[in-house]
């Protein structure tokens, strides 16, 4: 790559030795360049030696050109952007379905130890996600004659976020049609389609979201995670107890405003609610209030 004999003559200058000594053994190294110049010597840096990298910058604008620049000396594939997520918990804003998938992507190359630059706002970073060995960013791979069982694949999507709305027209859903399985990965800009033989993904083909059309083979698939809350029963689970030890102390007015909570919490949140209303009635009452319920 051009950027190499680039990096090969930047590098040798002297004034810089102090610079790749200390990176090279792991400590902080502090260096003053000019906005315009800084993409270049971060490529050049990286270039020389290839690692998983988290660029931090002071905002978004800044994030999407210094990524921009990157890409320019680096190639796409090893520049990622982890976008700064515009929807809360206590809103009712919906989550940007691509937006989480490029979260998501780029997380797990960070988490897989990828040779590749993630560059992302200081903002961006302050929102919590699953941590480092839980796994729950890894993809899901569907490779031309994988066996994979054909009933669980439903629930896989489900739990890496994945809606089935009936058609495949925006990232995170998907829709299952006898032993065909229409998927729009999050990380992705089209739907794909994969067949199926009984256990066997027989084809994978392209699709066109607005038509529903497939416009060419490929031989494999990567499905990124939709969604960075990972709900499995274990997690589930803990949060129920959770939230009924904290409702348990709180006031019947404060129990019902669960504005703070997230619509994917909001039903867990009146689940609890219930429990704690029924534990508080005289039981002749709750017993016939949960069999009408």
């Amino acid at each position: 790559m051009f950027i190499n004999r680039v990096a090969a003559q930047l590098l040798s200058a002297p004034e810089l030795e102090k610079l790749k000594r200390e990176l090279s053994r792991g400590s902080d190294a502090t260096l003053s360049l000019s906005q315009s110049a800084r993409p270049l010597m971060l490529a050049a840096l990286w270039a020389q030696n290839p690692r998983p990298c988290l660029l931090v910058v002071a905002g978004e604008d800044a994030a999407d050109r210094t990524a921009r620049s990157l890409a320019a000396w680096l190639g796409n594939d090893a520049v990622l952007r982890y976008p700064n997520r515009k929807d809360r918990p206590w809103s009712d804003t919906t989550p940007d379905d691509a937006l989480i998938g490029a979260r998501c992507r780029a997380i797990a190359k960070l988490s897989a130890g990828e040779k590749v630059i993630v560059v992302a706002s200081a903002h961006a970073l302050m929102r919590r996600v699953p941590p480092v060995g839980s796994g729950y960013f890894l993809p899901a791979t569907f490779t031309v004659g994988d066996d994979v069982p054909f009933e669980d694949v439903a629930s896989l999507l489900v739990g890496m976020g994945y809606a089935d709305t009936g058609e495949v027209d925006a990232p995170g859903t998907f829709h299952i049609h006898g032993d065909t399985v229409d998927i729009f990965p999050a990380q992705a800009t089209s739907p794909v389609r994969i067949e199926f033989f009984g256990d066997e993904i027989d084809r994978i083909r392209r699709m066109v979201a607005a038509t529903g059309q497939t416009i060419g083979a490929i031989d494999e698939v990567t499905v990124a995670p939709a969604r960075e809350l990972a709900f499995t029963k274990e997690t589930i689970r803990r949060a129920e107890e959770a939230l009924y030890t904290r409702v348990r102390k709180k006031t019947l007015h404060s129990l019902l405003t669960w504005s703070l909570f997230s619509a994917e919490l909001r039903l867990l949140h009146l689940s609890v609610i219930f429990r704690c209303c029924m534990e508080a009635l005289p039981a002749r009452l709750s017993t016939s209030l949960q069999k009408r319920w």
